[in-house]
């Protein structure tokens, strides 16, 4: 009897030994302990995440309660400011209402029904230049108007288009300026005066406070609407002299070149600006064109 080995023989018996060595439901235990590892750490992993996401919400929550705080101090704040402008504004027109009312009057009549502006006329006619006369940088001079009927106001300021007709008060101090403001429109003493040629400067208020009580508080409130051609009256000394605008301008309020002489006879208005501040100047400078004088 041949008792040879087969292959098969030699397998069957290899698994045999295996299974001695290594039982067959130890690799299954081994799978399930791998897996129990691999589930473990996947909750502790979504434990962390979990964590985190909670520690994130919570830190949104702060920061959103923090933005919403600030959110509503922020609010308040701007309330607070826009409240206060209100007030400050309020009271910046009610003790300047003399000059804007005059600036909103202009904008209604003259803007809007295209109309001149409602004044008191002047009880006297003003002199008038004849029709042959044209007005030329060369003064002329008109005849004397004979009309001893007609009381023409001497020392005055007129200027039609923004219907001023203001009483001059001449040769003032620059220490006394503010004071005699209310009184008219003053003469900056040192400078020129009508027919001596150089520079004549006028000085007024575009605003003033509401309790002081004065006619001219606001006299020249619309200066800033006259433009180059418009014709300035001034009288003096029975003689009314015509000057026609050159330039508007805004200056610095320390700007004092404004005052000085010129070789041409002119006539410079000057006001604070914007109404109701002291912080820069709107300069009116005219050319004398001719005069005319008068009798009483």
């Amino acid at each position: 009897m041949d008792n040879k080995i087969t292959e098969e023989d030699l397998k069957n018996l290899f698994d045999k030994d295996l299974e001695d060595v290594v039982p067959e439901n130890s690799w299954k235990g081994f799978e399930v302990k791998e897996e129990k590892i691999k589930i473990k750490k996947s909750i502790k992993k979504n434990e962390d995440y979990k964590n985190i996401r909670l520690i994130r919400k919570k830190i949104q929550q702060v920061k959103n309660k923090k933005r919403k705080k600030s959110d509503k101090q922020i609010d308040l704040f701007l309330k607070a400011c826009f409240l206060s402008g209100l007030i400050v504004g309020a009271f910046f027109v009610f003790i300047n209402y003399e000059g804007y009312s005059k600036q909103l009057k202009w904008s209604y009549y003259r803007e809007y029904l295209n109309e001149p502006l409602p004044e008191k006329k002047d009880p006297s006619p003003t002199p008038l230049p004849s029709p042959t006369v044209e007005p030329t940088a060369v003064v002329d001079v008109l005849p004397v108007l004979e009309a001893p009927e007609i009381n023409i106001e001497d020392n005055r300021l007129i200027i039609d288009k923004i219907a001023v007709n203001a009483k001059v008060i001449w040769d003032v101090s620059e220490n006394n300026i503010i004071e005699k403001l209310k009184d008219g429109v003053v003469h900056y003493g040192g400078t020129s005066k009508p027919s001596d040629g150089g520079n004549i400067f006028l000085v007024g208020h575009s605003s003033n406070y509401s309790w002081i009580k004065s006619d001219y508080n606001s006299i020249f409130a619309l200066l800033d609407k006259l433009v180059k051609g418009d014709r300035i009256e001034l009288r003096r000394e029975g003689r009314s002299y015509y000057y026609e605008v050159m330039e508007t301008k805004i200056v610095s309020k320390d700007d004092v070149s404004v005052i000085n002489n010129t070789d041409k006879e002119i006539l410079s208005l000057m006001t604070c600006w914007p109404i109701g501040t002291s912080l820069k100047r709107m300069v009116v400078i005219s050319e004398l064109k001719y005069y005319s004088s008068w009798t009483n």
